[in-house]
């Protein structure tokens, strides 16, 4: 993945989180996080996208210091649910459009019954 499709995944979990302040730094493939300015929500909502199976002494000490630690998968795991959510949002809205601009037309015509009979081409 790229540097530049990696640090968007990264700053949209951490505008989740509603962390403004932070220091990144990349360590071979992964992308550390450092941050003192995090809400205990914020804490769990990174934690939560972060979920790994196991976790380590590191990991521990980690969680102490606010230290976040995006590896790739973790990366490619956000990137793909945020397509996901993004497709899903611009299917509703075009739907939500498209229902609307329906229901004015039918309201036009209601109102001129006989517009479509005036029309010629």
């Amino acid at each position: 993945m790229s540097h530049a499709k990696s640090l968007r995944v990264i700053g949209q979990a951490l505008e989740a989180a509603q962390i403004a302040t932070f220091e990144l730094e990349k360590y071979s493939p992964q992308y550390m996080i450092w941050t003192v300015s995090v809400s205990e929500a914020g804490q769990r909502i990174l934690r939560n996208a972060l979920r790994h199976d196991k976790v380590t002494p590191q990991e521990v000490r980690a969680r102490a210091n606010h230290v976040f630690c995006f590896s790739p998968a973790d990366i490619l795991r956000l990137d793909a649910q945020a397509q996901k959510q993004r497709r899903n949002q611009s299917f509703f809205r075009y739907t939500a459009v498209q229902i609307a601009l329906s229901w004015f037309a039918h309201v036009g015509r209601s109102f001129r019954p006989n517009a479509s009979k005036r029309l010629s081409y």
